[in-house]
């Protein structure tokens, strides 16, 4: 995979909220594959790091100056 940096900032965090969003649908998914509550507690706990990770993002790019 190959991140360009072009646009900015702003589309570089971006990208990665995409990529981040996809990898927490993923691991939702993964979830009901499993019966075991020890290993749904670890999927859930790394899928709320990535899902914070992705709201703490938002919100920065929600505080930037339009005109950046």
């Amino acid at each position: 995979m190959v991140v360009e940096a072009a646009g900015g900032f702003e589309q570089l965090l971006a990208a990665g909220h995409e990529r981040s969003r996809a990898f927490i649908r993923t691991r939702r998914r993964a979830e009901g594959l499993t019966d075991d509550r020890r290993a749904v507690g670890r999927l859930r706990d790394v899928t709320d790091l990535f899902s914070s990770y992705v709201q703490a993002g938002e919100q920065v790019l929600l505080s930037r100056p339009a005109d950046r």
